[in-house]
């Protein structure tokens, strides 16, 4: 369930659906947050949705490798937001075990 890019980060994939339920044309935006070194890796900036259309994407998250616990598992808050909408969800990120000291969250 998860890829370990030439980097060494480790990185997971995430299926993001967005659903313009406003009167007007909405641009949204992804964010990663909640662990030091996690970024997104996507090939677009922003999705611009019309009303009532919706749309699903593929993010793909990463993270140092010594980011994750002993059991391979390494909490990171997403946020998808736009004008008058935002919405965090916690996305329990995959990886490889480690045996060391685990990095510390971000604050």
């Amino acid at each position: 369930p998860f890829y370990t890019l030439e980097s060494g980060e480790i990185s997971n994939q995430v299926r993001l659906r967005m659903v313009n339920r406003g009167t007007d044309p909405a641009e949204f935006r992804v964010a990663a947050a909640g662990h030091e070194g996690v970024r997104l890796i996507v090939d677009w900036t922003s999705v611009t949705l019309k009303p009532n259309e919706s749309t699903t994407v593929g993010v793909a998250v990463a993270l140092p490798a010594d980011a994750f616990d002993a059991r391979g598992r390494c909490p990171v808050e997403i946020t998808v937001s736009a004008p008058e909408f935002s919405k965090t969800m916690e996305y329990l990120m995959l990886g490889p075990t480690n045996t060391g000291p685990r990095k510390d969250a971000a604050p």
